[in-house]
C-alpha cells in the first residue's frame, strides 16, 4: 500500500548537458535550445525554473555576441589599418574598400558598445530586489507626536554652544565645557527610558565625552557601534544667516530645524538615541548583539580628547567579552543626494568606504645668500624665484588619478539602476576612460576623490622690503588618495617633480601625518545588509564612496583586525535635493527638515532591529 508502482506508460526521465546552465540537469534529452527548454519547462508547470532558463540563456547569448563583437572589431580594425597603409587616392575600388571596412569597423565598435551597456551592471543584483522587509523602522514610525518631540529635542541641543575652538585660536576663544555638561544633562531629560533600562550602561569618557553599551542577548556575536558627536565648529559669519542666531534651533513653518550643528552632527546624536527609546517603549529591552553608541566632544579638533579614549574604552571592553573586533561600525559621513548625476533625478545614497589621509610638506630653498634689493639676481636664480618654479612645476603636474578605476566599479554597483545613457559609458570604459577622466577631473569634487589634491597653504619670504630673503619657505597640504598608499610615496613624488636639488623636499610635522584609511570591503554581509536598509527606508540605491574629509573613524581604526576586514561605513542617512546643498558643513543656513529627521530615525531603527540578520548568508 505505501510503495509506489511505477506505471509503463510513464516518460522516461530525460537529461542533457545543458548549455544554457553549464550542467548536466535531469529531465530533457539532447540539446534543445533556449526556446524549446523554455516551452517545455511551462508544460512541466515550472514556470520560475522556465524564467530563470530563459534569462541564463539570454546572458550566454549576450557574452557570445560580445566575444564575436570584438573579434569582429579586432580584424575589422586591422584590416582597415592595413587597407589605409597602402591608400591611393586614385584607387577607386580601393577608397570604396576602405570605406566599407571603415563602416564596417565603426558598425562592430557599436555593436560591442550596446552589448556591453545591455550586460552593464549584470553581475549585481539589483538593489531594488529585496527579500523580506529588515527591521522594525516601518512599524515603529513616528507618529506626528513623535516627529514634533523628535525636531524639539534636536531644536534644544541646537541652543547648546558646544564649539570646539583650537587650544591655540587666533581670536582667543575657548571651549566652554559646561555646555558639553549642559547637553548630557539634556540627553537624559529627553530619554528617559535609556537611562532607565538595566540593559543600557552610560559611562562618561573624559570628562565630556559619552559611551553607551546596549547589551546584547548573544554574547557570541561581534558587537557594532554607531558614532556621533556633540561639538560643532564656529558661525564667524553669523550675520549672513537667513535666521537671527546661529544657535536659536529655530523651527520655522514649515517644520525645518535651523543651526548650527542641524546636520553636523547633533541630528545623528539625538536620532540614534530616540531609536533606542522607541525600541526600549516597544518592549525591545535588548537586541541580539551588543550596540555601542559613541559620541564624542572633539571632533572638529581631531578627537584627541573625545573619540581616541572611547576607542580605547571600546578595544578594551571587546577584549574583555572575548572580541577581536566589532561587526561593524557607522559614523558621519556623505549623504544621500538627487541629482547626483545629470538626468538621475532619484537619491543615491554615498557611503563612504575609504578616507582619504593626510600629510604637510615643508618646501625650503636658501641657496642664494641674502643682499640688498638694489642689486637683484638677474638670471632669475633668486631663493623666491627657484621656489615659486618648484611650486609651478608641482601644480602643472597633479597626482594621477590613481581612483578612477574604484569609482568606475563603485558606479557599476547601481547597474540597471543607471538610465540607458550612462550605462552606455559605465559599461564601456574601455572607449570612454578618456572622457570619464576628463569629466571627472574638471570639477573639484570629484577631482579630489580619485587622486591625491595639492594645496599650497603656507608662503614665507623676506623680512624688510629692500632685503632679497636668504630662504623662502612654502607648506603644501596634500590630501592622500589610499591608491598612493602612503605619506613617503608622496613626498617622493613631490621631489620627482620639483626635479631641483636647490628646493629641500621635507615633511612638515610629524603629528600632521594622517595614512589613508583601510578601505572597507564592499563584498561582505555588513556592506550589503547596509544596502538593504537604505533601499528599505528611502528607497534608493547606494555605492561606496571616499570620503575626501576625516573624521573620528581615524580613532576606531583599532576596532577590527586584518582578518576580519574594517568594516567601517561612513554615512548620514538624511535626502539633500542636489549636491549644492553640502555647502551647509561649516558654512551658513545650516538646517534639516522635520521629514528628514523623522526618516533618520526610521533608519537607525530598522538598523538596530536588524542586526542580527547580519549573519544571514542571504545577506
Amino acid at each position: 500500500m505505501g510503495v509506489e508502482v511505477e506505471s509503463e506508460n510513464m516518460t522516461p526521465p530525460r537529461s542533457h548537458s545543458c548549455w544554457v546552465c553549464a550542467s548536466r540537469e535531469a529531465g530533457y534529452v539532447g540539446e534543445p535550445n533556449a526556446l524549446v527548454k523554455a516551452q517545455t519547462t511551462v508544460e512541466d508547470t515550472d514556470v520560475l525554473g522556465s524564467v530563470s532558463h530563459v534569462f541564463k540563456s539570454i546572458g550566454r547569448v549576450r557574452q557570445a555576441l560580445g566575444a564575436v563583437g570584438w573579434i569582429a572589431v579586432v580584424l575589422l580594425v586591422s584590416a582597415t589599418v592595413a587597407e589605409a597603409r597602402d591608400f591611393r587616392p586614385s584607387d577607386g575600388t580601393q577608397t570604396l574598400r576602405l570605406a566599407l571596412l571603415a563602416s564596417a569597423s565603426m558598425a562592430a565598435i557599436g555593436l560591442v558598445v550596446m552589448i556591453n551597456a545591455a550586460r552593464y551592471g549584470a553581475s549585481f543584483e539589483s538593489q531594488r530586489a529585496r527579500s523580506s522587509c529588515l527591521g522594525r523602522g516601518e512599524e515603529l514610525k513616528l507618529d506626528e507626536a513623535g516627529a514634533k518631540r523628535l525636531a524639539e529635542s534636536l531644536s534644544r541641543a541646537i541652543r547648546l554652544k558646544t564649539i570646539s575652538f583650537e587650544p591655540d585660536d587666533s581670536n582667543g576663544d575657548a571651549t566652554d565645557f559646561g555646555e558639553f555638561l549642559k547637553f548630557h544633562k539634556l540627553i537624559e531629560e529627553r530619554f528617559p527610558r535609556v537611562h532607565a533600562s538595566s540593559f543600557v550602561k552610560r559611562t562618561v569618557v573624559n570628562s565630556y565625552s559619552l559611551l553607551y553599551e546596549w547589551s546584547g542577548l548573544d554574547d557570541q556575536l561581534a558587537p557594532i557601534m554607531l558614532c556621533a558627536h556633540m561639538d560643532v565648529v564656529p558661525t564667524p559669519a553669523a550675520s549672513s544667516w537667513s535666521i537671527d542666531d546661529p544657535f536659536s534651533g529655530e523651527i520655522d513653518a514649515n517644520g525645518v530645524i535651523w543651526g548650527r550643528g542641524a546636520i553636523d552632527n547633533k541630528h545623528n546624536v539625538i536620532a540614534q538615541l530616540e531609536a533606542l527609546e522607541t525600541l526600549l517603549s516597544a518592549g525591545v529591552e535588548q537586541p541580539e548583539r551588543t550596540v555601542y553608541f559613541a559620541f564624542g566632544h572633539d571632533e572638529e579638533i581631531g578627537g584627541e580628547g573625545g573619540a581616541m579614549h572611547i576607542g580605547a574604552e571600546v578595544k578594551r571592553r571587546l577584549k574583555a567579552a572575548g572580541h577581536s573586533a566589532l561587526a561593524f561600525l557607522i559614523d558621519e559621513g556623505p549623504f544621500l543626494i538627487k541629482n547626483v548625476l545629470p538626468g538621475l533625478t532619484e537619491p543615491i545614497g554615498l557611503i563612504g568606504t575609504t578616507e582619504k589621509g593626510s600629510v604637510s610638506v615643508k618646501l625650503s630653498v636658501s641657496s642664494a645668500p641674502p643682499g640688498h634689493s638694489s642689486m637683484p639676481d638677474a638670471s632669475g636664480q633668486s631663493n623666491v624665484a627657484i621656489l615659486t618654479r618648484a611650486i609651478s612645476r608641482l601644480e602643472a603636474r597633479p597626482f594621477p588619478a590613481v581612483g578612477l578605476n574604484y569609482l568606475i566599479e563603485c558606479w557599476e554597483m547601481l547597474g540597471r539602476e543607471l538610465p540607458l545613457s550612462y550605462r552606455v559609458i559605465f559599461g564601456n570604459s574601455w572607449l570612454f576612460r578618456p572622457l570619464l577622466r576628463k569629466v571627472l577631473l574638471q570639477k573639484n569634487a570629484t577631482a579630489a576623490s580619485v587622486r591625491t589634491t595639492t594645496a599650497i597653504t603656507i608662503l614665507r619670504a623676506g623680512t624688510k622690503i629692500n632685503v632679497l630673503p636668504g630662504e623662502a619657505t612654502a607648506c603644501i597640504n596634500h590630501r592622500i588618495h589610499p591608491g598612493d598608499i602612503s605619506h613617503e610615496n608622496v613626498i617622493a613624488y613631490d621631489r620627482k617633480v620639483i626635479n631641483d636639488p636647490r628646493v629641500d623636499v621635507s615633511l612638515y610635522g610629524m603629528e600632521n601625518v594622517l595614512e589613508p584609511s583601510p578601505v572597507t570591503p564592499t563584498d561582505a554581509p555588513q556592506f550589503r545588509t547596509l544596502q538593504r536598509i537604505i533601499r528599505q527606508v528611502f528607497n534608493a540605491a547606494s555605492v561606496p564612496n571616499v570620503m575626501i574629509g576625516n573624521t573620528d573613524t581615524k580613532h576606531y581604526w583599532q576596532l577590527f583586525d586584518e582578518e576580519g576586514g574594517t568594516h567601517i561605513f561612513r554615512f548620514s542617512p538624511v535626502v539633500f535635493e542636489c549636491l549644492e546643498d553640502t555647502q551647509m558643513f561649516h558654512g551658513i543656513d545650516e538646517r534639516i527638515s522635520t521629514e528628514n529627521l523623522v526618516k533618520l530615525h526610521e533608519f537607525y531603527v530598522t538598523l538596530l532591529s536588524s542586526v542580527s540578520q547580519l549573519d544571514d548568508p542571504a545577506n
